[in-house]
């Protein structure tokens, strides 16, 4: 007897049915009803798991359809034109469309963008790369308020590489942009605060230095008048007199000189007389007028100076940075050392540098020395006289020639360099070598 298991119901159909006609409900009978039962209870298995199937996918289906739509996020699918063909409700609230309504717009039209280039930019770039590109836009909302969106798009490509559409997902940024924005406006107010306060301690500073500075050497006059009235027969004290009384009134000249000219930088008035010049003879004449201060300290004053420094300047100007950097160099120098002063043609610029083996400045002191109202030691007791705008007035001059001005330290204790950059006159015939020996020594 052949298996019934390998029939078809077809054929099982047809052995009964030969049975019955046959008269032959035997063994081979019952075989065929428990081929037959067996397949019934194998037919309900496989229709219960496969309704328990299309009930988990269903179930899935849902699931997914509803966290799609409520997703926080919108989800948006584009055609390769840029029309949007399916978005969830997400999408739809941000854009202020019904979802419906939403198919088959472009998404340019139905965003209401400002400027349609950047998102036109963006879809090129996704298309060029076949990976994941992000933007932001600026949309108007349907009550008419300015939105923020920002875009992630990825190319959705086919096995032979054809872009098929692109998968969008939109985030309102609006609130984060504004927040930012307005921390951002604190802390500019917070810096803006700060540094108006700074700017009145220094303020405050400087006119206490300013104050002590001028009464001394008033004090000083005022004493040698009374002196001088007192004494007006001696003439050797008189004489002597005379002197101190003139030297603290040039001293007061040039703290005056110093204020106003703070004061015509601040305005935009301090002005500068353009002309050809050398400026070796202007560098040779403020070390000559330098020379009896280095005596004083008893340092030694060296000299080096190049030829073919023409350029195009304010001599008078010029002269007063170099007077400047000499005074500090003097100023801070120690007793009996040294100060080094070189002037040269460099191939870009005319380099005057001016170096002192003094006591040299702090690194954090070091990036604030050309600032106004500004002092490594800003008290009144301090050591060293004077108000401390002379670099910041150096460097201004020396940007108005179109140079540079830089300092240089190693500490505390280990000298100062300053180096002034100013152009040449490339223009201009070089100055006749000088008569004399271009470098000199005085101590």
């Amino acid at each position: 007897m052949s298996s019934f298991s390998d029939l078809s119901w077809g054929e099982l159909a047809e052995r009964l049915e030969g049975l019955r006609r046959e008269r032959r409900w035997t063994s081979e009978a019952e075989g065929v009803l428990h081929e037959l039962h067996v397949h019934q209870i194998e037919l309900e298995i496989q229709n219960r798991e496969l309704r328990e199937s299309q009930s988990r996918v269903e179930a899935s289906r849902a699931r997914y359809a509803e966290l799609y739509d409520q997703a926080p996020v919108g989800y948006l699918t584009l055609d390769i034109q840029g029309v949007i063909t399916e978005a969830n409700l997400t999408a739809a609230t941000l854009l202020g469309h019904r979802r419906a309504l939403l198919a088959g717009k472009p998404f340019t039209a139905a965003a209401d963008l400002r400027d349609v280039t950047p998102f036109h930019s963006h879809l090129r770039a996704c298309l060029r790369s076949r990976g994941k590109m992000t933007v932001e836009l600026e949309t108007t909302a349907a009550q008419g308020a300015s939105l923020v969106l920002q875009l992630a798009t990825v190319a959705v490509v086919s096995d032979d590489g054809e872009v098929l559409c692109y998968r969008m997902t939109i985030a309102d940024l609006t609130e984060q942009r504004r927040a930012q924005r307005e921390k951002g406006q604190l802390e500019l107010e917070k810096r803006a605060r700060v540094e108006a306060d700074e700017a009145n301690r220094m303020k405050d500073q400087f006119l206490g230095i300013v104050s002590h500075e001028l009464r001394s050497p008033i004090h000083v006059i005022l004493a040698w008048t009374q002196v001088i009235h007192s004494r007006l027969g001696d003439r050797e004290v008189v004489g002597r007199g005379l002197q101190v009384m003139q030297r603290n009134g040039r001293l007061l000249a040039r703290i005056v000189d110093d204020i106003l000219d703070v004061s015509r930088i601040v305005s935009g008035k301090l002005y500068v007389a353009m002309v050809k010049m050398d400026f070796a003879d202007v560098v040779h004449a403020a070390v000559e007028a330098a020379r009896a201060d280095a005596r004083a300290k008893s340092i030694e004053l060296h000299e080096s100076i190049g030829g073919d420094c023409a350029l195009r300047g304010d001599a008078v100007r010029l002269q007063q940075v170099v007077d400047n950097l000499l005074s500090n160099a003097i100023k801070f120098g120690k007793t009996g050392g040294h100060v080094w002063m070189t002037l040269a043609r460099e191939p870009q610029a005319i380099r005057l540098t001016v170096r002192d083996d003094g006591c040299g400045i702090d690194q954090a002191d070091l990036p604030h020395v050309f600032e106004s109202f500004r002092q490594a030691d800003s008290s009144t007791t301090r050591c060293h006289a004077g108000l401390g705008l002379g670099l910041a007035i150096a460097k201004h001059i020396v940007q108005a020639h179109g140079g540079a001005i830089r300092a240089k330290s190693e500490g505390t204790d280990r000298g100062m360099q300053m180096e002034v950059d100013l152009p040449p006159d490339v223009f201009s015939t070089p100055p006749p070598p000088r008569p004399v020996s271009s470098t000199r020594t005085s101590s």
